[in-house]
């Protein structure tokens, strides 16, 4: 399977061998910092954060419409909603992944929520645009990238949450069926 060089932040692909060893060295100096990643062609690398799979497949998207009682004293997005918002894209989701009726719920709960700040986000956006992403899966967790955008793209907040499937609401962990499986894969 032929492996690709994607530049990631950067528009489209550029063959490894376009340019000579001096055009290469002094267009690193003069272009902004940017990640280079080995992919296999319609794969998602397993161990990759989601900040690198960000385009390699298309991230399933929610937007959110931003209210006034979102808003902390300075006007930004209070640091807590932002989880709320993360929560909202990750139920959707599910629900669109596994096949679920608009107000149902798959069981889980939250096992580790990493979340770094790179934005803000204001009333004057009027909607958060969210992407979820799956970054692995384990036998009863699932690990997911969800970002959150103003919708002119400014990057707001990366998250990577770790969820537990349970079987019923407080029940214990169980392991994802091979349905589920496939069906977060996909």
């Amino acid at each position: 399977m032929a492996l690709l060089r994607r530049k990631i932040g950067a528009a489209g692909f550029e063959p490894a061998t376009s340019r000579s060893q001096s055009e290469r060295a002094t267009r690193l100096r003069h272009a902004p910092p940017t990640r280079i990643v080995l992919l296999r062609c319609g794969r998602a690398r397993p161990g990759l954060t989601h900040e690198l799979l960000r385009g390699v497949h298309d991230a399933h998207e929610k937007r959110i419409e931003i209210r006034w009682s979102d808003l902390d004293a300075y006007g930004h997005v209070n640091q807590a909603v932002h989880l709320t918002y993360a929560e909202e894209v990750l139920d959707d989701w599910f629900r669109t992944c596994l096949g679920r009726e608009p107000g149902t719920i798959w069981d889980y709960v939250a096992r580790r929520t990493t979340i770094d700040y790179r934005g803000e986000l204001r009333l004057a956006d009027r909607e958060a645009v969210g992407t979820a992403d799956l970054v692995r899966l384990g036998t009863t967790s699932v690990t997911a990238g969800v970002t959150l955008r103003a919708p002119d793209g400014r990057l707001a907040t990366e998250l990577e949450l770790v969820v537990v499937v349970i079987d019923g609401q407080g029940g214990a962990p169980r392991p994802l069926t091979e349905a589920e499986r496939t069906a977060l894969s996909v």
